[in-house]
């Protein structure tokens, strides 16, 4: 079974029903995974069958370079992707484009004091300069939380971090911050915004790690043959540039029916998505999920380790809530602000929260 409705309820009970009768599971709602990952690997593997994430979204093709580099015992520093839509400039008119599909463009000729990367300064300017077209995304966070509970990784920080990046930077960014990254600790999920000239190849919202470097002879050789490395010699950005969506799930299911491969056993809720009110909200407000990104109206997603958040509302299990009393912007969703009694969907995360 392939599931892929989005729909949290839903797709929890249909993949539970699967699993019971040993039919393999191949999970494309990353919203259910966030919530039931846990317990949905644990029925897999106590039936014999597969629970698995596909290729072609974000976190399995990230999941599956994370256990390449593992197998290769490299140290893991961080592990991220691409945000959706790649921020385009070009050089020549000072033109700047969103690859967004809304065809807007933008006169923005001080880029160029930005264009080449010097150090942190850098990302800011580029900030200040195109934060409009810049937001915390959910679809961006739950899909990284997804990664974090398998690998154990944790969010960067709860936003996690949205530098403005080429690709060629990214080993200089995602590093320590006493080695001129942005980093306040090491073993973290995070994202960044793609900028590149117009003639330049996409990064296609794909995936990333950044790993030390600890034979310099070999790294040496690695950085004349082209690869991203930092300019202390410390890291090395290693990538898939692409993530072809559906085209890539077939590979998924033969990999599970044939290899049984696929159950992450070790999965765990290592971070929980929550909600932070954009502005005050009112009791008896209704939550609902809509839009390309699965967004919340009037809630900005937030990445938070378990230890922070386990008194906190999972995000996609907020669908159809009402808010019980007021909450005041900035802060973040409660259990105590929704009832979720009752819901299927939260029973089966809170037998997830039991797994050690």
């Amino acid at each position: 079974m392939v599931e892929c409705t989005g729909n949290t309820l839903v797709s929890a009970e249909a993949a539970l029903a699967a699993l019971s009768k040993g039919i393999n599971v191949y999970m494309v709602s990353k919203e259910t995974d966030s919530v039931c990952g846990p317990l949905l690997n644990q029925a897999a593997r106590k039936q014999n069958a597969v629970y698995a994430l596909v290729n072609g979204d974000q976190p399995r093709n990230l999941l599956d370079l994370y256990s390449w580099g593992r197998l290769l015992g490299l140290e893991i520093i961080a592990a991220g992707k691409a945000s959706e839509y790649d921020l385009v400039w070009d050089r020549e008119t000072g033109i700047l484009t969103c690859t967004d599909g809304t065809g807007n463009t933008e006169s923005l000729p001080q880029m160029a004091q930005y264009w080449y990367y010097e150090n942190t300064e850098t990302l800011k300017g580029r900030r200040r300069l195109l934060e409009k077209h810049m937001s915390v995304i959910s679809a961006d966070l739950c899909e990284m939380n997804l990664v974090s509970n398998v690998t154990g990784l944790v969010p960067s920080s709860p936003f996690l971090s949205y530098p403005v990046a080429k690709t060629s930077e990214l080993a200089n960014i995602f590093i320590p911050e006493e080695d001129g990254g942005i980093l306040k600790k090491t073993g973290v999920v995070d994202v960044f915004y793609c900028l590149r000239g117009k003639d330049e190849a996409s990064f296609c919202g794909g995936e990333f790690i950044i790993v030390k470097c600890k034979n310099r002879k070999m790294w040496d050789i690695l950085r004349s043959k082209g690869h991203v490395m930092s300019r202390n010699g410390k890291y090395c950005c290693i990538y898939y540039p692409y993530h072809y969506m559906g085209l890539e799930t077939p590979v998924s299911i033969l990999e599970g029916d044939f290899w049984k491969s696929g159950t992450q056993e070790d999965c765990r809720q290592v971070s929980v998505l929550a909600g932070i009110a954009q502005k005050d909200l009112p009791k008896g407000t209704e939550f609902r999920v809509s839009g390309h990104h699965h967004s919340i109206a009037g809630l900005t997603p937030a990445l938070m380790e378990r230890s922070q958040a386990e008194h906190l509302a999972p995000f996609y299990l907020l669908n159809s809530q009402k808010l019980l009393k007021d909450v005041k912007k900035g802060e973040a969703i409660t259990l105590s602000h929704v009832d979720l009694s009752g819901l299927k969907t939260y029973e089966l995360y809170q037998e997830g929260l039991k797994l050690v």
